[in-house]
């Protein structure tokens, strides 16, 4: 599958209905908690392996500070709201409306098209996440065990959670399930004048085609 931003709107949009596996579902949107960024450098990618695959930040960045976090599910409308699907994780930089999309890169990488899947970071633990890129980094080079368990233990019976990795900076990492392992892209989203409103990454559920 290949990523396409066609019908990410959807995402965005509380109570829009999509199809998914053959079945309507319809998306519900859901606050996590605010990501503290001390730097404003976004990492994304697997919180549980960092260490393995070490990624780096996205060339596009933000302004130091806290930002939102939003959790997009899709509800099988049929079976009810407990039957949920991870739909893709928001950082919302500004509230305002998204008019374009392109794929948040890595420094070095650069897609001759937009459908080149060079912006998906990969999931081995069915988790992925925002942080800053310092919080990153303590991901990718702690030696203590307890900091992945803890995130484990955590999202156990949840799709999503906050997890703090710095007391003094307050650096933390926004998780959540992402419905199985793979490789997710992330997108930045820019306003009519150009300006960043927001990252996705998508799990699947829409802004994938074939080829």
């Amino acid at each position: 599958m290949a990523a396409d931003p066609t019908g990410f709107e959807a995402l965005l949009q509380e109570g829009a209905a999509i199809t998914y596996g053959d079945d309507p579902h319809t998306i519900s949107r859901h606050d996590v908690g605010v990501l503290v960024m001390p730097t404003g450098s976004v990492w994304a990618g697997d919180p549980l392996t960092a260490a393995t695959y070490r990624t780096r930040p996205f060339t596009v960045g933000v302004d130091p500070g806290r930002y939102r976090i939003v959790a997009v599910m899709a509800d099988n409308a049929a079976r009810g709201p407990s039957w949920q699907v991870p739909a893709a994780l928001q950082l919302v930089v500004r509230d305002e409306a998204v008019a374009t999309w392109e794929p948040a890169q890595w420094p070095g990488l650069k897609p001759t098209n937009v459908e080149d899947v060079l912006n998906g970071y990969p999931v081995d633990s069915g988790t992925g996440c925002f942080a800053d890129v310092t919080a990153g980094f303590d991901l990718a080079t702690t030696e203590d065990d307890t900091v992945g368990e803890t995130i484990q233990i955590q999202l156990h019976g949840k799709s999503w959670t906050m997890f703090e990795l710095d007391t003094e900076t307050k650096a933390n990492v926004a998780v959540m399930t992402t419905g199985g392992d793979g490789v997710f892209g992330t997108w930045v989203g820019r306003t009519t004048t150009g300006e960043v409103a927001c990252f996705l990454t998508s799990f699947g559920v829409v802004g994938t085609r074939e080829g």
